[in-house]
């Protein structure tokens, strides 16, 4: 995408900051670069795209207006929880230490159960990205998310640098998911920006991560009764 970008543009590739966010910023100026247009299409402003887009902090070299931009997205009730449910789906897949330097052949962890080191690219071609902006404006729901992008997700790590990258995206995105229903259910908006949690309420993401304390219990229940049978 910055390869495509950079030539429409005629801008530098090392100028050009484009992430996952669909966001696009010029290191140089820190405006952000509008280029949309060349594949003939626009982002609606329905709540997915609102959360892709502002569910990370802008790049640091972004301009004060666009910084302004999103403090101001970001509290937004739907968005303060998206950040918060991701940023602790991240630290599972991020709590690694290396207590010691490791040398990783190929910079990468073979996992038994996911052979692939190579990096699995999920936008590819212009034609991919045009169908990415148009899934986004008419998503449903989550299960229409997972299966066309089911054998994607499960095969790119969420983190790349080792030995981090043992988690998927699939699996990212699910925990993502089912902590975002559980702080839904859980909190309510105080005021614009201000959200409660077990009676602490947070006006911050950086807050939210040191005071709202949750356990994750992932448990199996298994009875000691076979079926053999209707007639038994």
């Amino acid at each position: 995408m910055r390869d495509f970008i950079s030539k429409r543009l005629d801008v530098s590739l090392e100028k050009i900051d484009w992430n996952h966010n669909f966001l696009c910023i010029n290191r140089e100026t820190g405006e952000e670069l509008e280029y949309l247009s060349f594949f003939g299409a626009e982002f609606s402003e329905t709540p997915t795209y609102k959360v892709i887009r502002y569910h990370h902090d802008p790049p640091r070299v972004s301009s004060e207006e666009l910084v302004s931009e999103f403090k101001e997205k970001n509290k937004e009730y739907i968005v303060f929880l998206v950040r918060v449910a991701d940023r602790m789906a991240s630290s599972v897949s991020r709590s690694l230490k290396r207590k010691y330097p490791v040398v990783f052949e190929n910079n990468a962890v073979s996992k038994l159960w996911s052979p692939h080191t190579e990096r699995i690219e999920l936008i590819s071609s212009e034609n991919d990205f045009k169908n990415l902006i148009k899934f986004t404006n008419n998503f449903q729901n989550k299960e229409q998310f997972f299966q066309k992008f089911r054998k994607e997700l499960l095969k790119r790590p969420e983190e790349f640098k080792p030995p981090k990258n043992i988690t998927s995206l699939f699996t990212h995105s699910r925990l993502v998911g089912k902590l975002y229903r559980f702080f839904e259910a859980n909190t309510k908006e105080v005021s614009v920006g201000i959200i409660s949690f077990k009676g602490s309420s947070a006006n911050s993401l950086k807050y939210a991560m040191n005071n709202w304390n949750i356990k994750i219990v992932n448990g199996e229940l298994n009875f000691h009764i076979i079926l053999l049978g209707s007639k038994t």
